[in-house]
């Protein structure tokens, strides 16, 4: 496998901008998922498992495993307002490519960003209370009734409430948004800030509700995106192949060749390869006065579908509730005074 560079701004840059691309095509991607599921991978020995006395608090893994796993502090790159490193997500891109960061967990001064703990318990994210083999293992429940979670059920703490015929979930008091075929990679007891995490046995099958199996993650993309910037992973290694970034992450080679994609010539790795081969480019920064960029503008998701003839931001993580106006019908008839 060819070693890239993980110094050069250049590479990082394009990275970025593949991996945009890469987001666009793969359909049945879940970028945030993928991300916390990396990072954990990544921390897997930090990770109590399903059994034990006790869990790591959500926020902890927040702050002490996704983001220092993505954090980047370089020359060519913003930091935080008091020079700390920002986090920079894989799939974290503005319109022209160009990676964008979000604020760190920990931070004091402003609303810290909630990315990681929404996916470690979230409707699409990668846990929630009902982790259970019974999610994705025994089709005679898969094809039963979905409105209560079996988990929930039979903890035997946490009391079950039940909302049009779903049940609602301690965390986010949402209903729950488990579908049939759809596992979860964690198990979250408890409630809001003060739940606790535990890791479960992660198979193929929930590895693929995660990276679609017919786009696999392009390796190299990841590769240069993922160590560019990071003390923590380069480890002095000035250039890595994609071989040992499986051995980093501790992923079985057979797995890794099924998660990421490997053949030099595809259209995702061939352009990074290529630019790889050549001189390392300018080095100035896309970022015009970084020490003015407003970091909560940063944190806004790309990439969401535009309705015509407006524009609307959501997050990706949180589905959108619409309520009943309450107007009387046919209140407004007339179009002109609607």
């Amino acid at each position: 496998m060819a070693s890239l560079s993980v110094q050069r701004y250049d590479l990082f840059l394009l990275a970025s901008r593949l991996l945009q691309r890469y987001r666009r095509l793969a359909l049945g991607l879940h970028p945030t998922g993928v991300e916390v599921a990396l990072a954990l991978q990544y921390s897997r020995d930090r990770l109590p498992w399903v059994g034990d006395a006790r869990g790591w608090p959500i926020q902890q893994v927040a702050s002490d495993i996704c983001d220092p796993f993505y954090a980047k502090n370089h020359r060519c790159l913003p930091a935080g307002e008091g020079g700390e490193p920002l986090v920079w997500p894989l799939f974290h891109q503005d319109a022209r490519g160009v990676a964008q960061p979000i604020l760190p967990q920990t931070t004091e001064k402003k609303r810290p960003e909630y990315r990681w703990m929404k996916a470690c318990n979230g409707q699409a994210g990668v846990g929630c209370h009902a982790v259970s083999a019974h999610m994705w293992e025994d089709e005679e429940f898969l094809n039963g009734d979905r409105d209560v979670c079996p988990l929930r059920f039979y903890d035997g703490h946490f009391p079950m409430t039940v909302d049009q015929g779903r049940q609602r979930c301690r965390f986010d008091d949402h209903p729950c948004g488990w579908q049939s075929g759809y596992p979860k990679m964690l198990q979250v007891i408890g409630s809001g800030l003060q739940a606790e995490v535990f890791r479960v046995e992660w198979t193929p099958a929930m590895w693929k509700m995660l990276v679609p199996e017919r786009h696999p993650l392009p390796a190299y993309p990841v590769l240069v995106a993922l160590y560019f910037g990071s003390d923590r992973l380069q480890n002095r290694r000035t250039s890595l192949t994609p071989e040992q970034m499986c051995l980093d992450l501790g992923l079985p080679s057979w797995l890794f060749r099924q998660l990421f994609d490997l053949n030099p010539d595809s259209a995702f790795n061939r352009p990074l390869l290529d630019a790889a081969a050549q001189e390392e480019l300018s080095e100035s920064s896309p970022f015009s006065a970084p020490e003015q960029l407003s970091l909560s503008a940063w944190s806004l998701p790309a990439l969401l579908p535009q309705p015509t003839g407006g524009q609307v931001i959501l997050d990706p993580d949180e589905p959108p509730h619409y309520s009943n106006s309450g107007l009387p019908a046919g209140s407004a008839t007339d179009p002109l005074t609607a």
